[in-house]
């Protein structure tokens, strides 16, 4: 929340990703971790494009045995994320993109995208969403 607030966003909303099923952690010592947050920050005034959304979001987490990426985020999740926050053909940048969600929700849903990832494994993984959710998008009359 510092770094945020030093680099100039105000924090706008803290959301709860309700991800419906809860992870592992500690079985003895903790509660069963069944939430995360994601924080919501803007430069400027900003403008929610559509309905507003409520703080609180309901998607399953990706399945262990599933995962690609050990942060992966389901693509359910960031599409939700995408369509609350911009508007068809503005641009989505995720500078740590990992396997790539963001940007495959993004291109899913009419969105430019432009995603930043160190690791050439996971850029490949990404490269492979995101080709796949716009063949989906053609596939379903979407246009490009």
């Amino acid at each position: 929340m510092d770094a945020l607030k030093i680099a100039g966003f105000s924090v706008k909303s803290v959301l709860i990703w309700d991800r419906e099923i809860h992870g592992m952690g500690d079985l003895k010592g903790n509660f069963a971790p069944q939430y995360d947050t994601c924080i919501f920050a803007v430069k400027g005034r900003y403008v929610l494009p559509g309905k507003r959304p409520t703080d609180v979001i309901r998607c399953k987490r990706v399945n262990g045995a599933e995962l690609v990426h050990p942060n992966e985020k389901p693509a359910a999740l960031m599409r939700q994320l995408v369509e609350a926050t911009t508007k068809p053909g503005e641009l989505v940048l995720d500078p740590f993109a990992g396997s790539g969600s963001t940007l495959a929700a993004a291109a899913a849903t009419g969105r430019q995208y432009i995603g930043i990832e160190l690791d050439p494994e996971y850029c490949r993984i990404a490269q492979k969403k995101v080709h796949d959710a716009l063949k989906d998008r053609l596939l379903k009359g979407g246009a490009l």
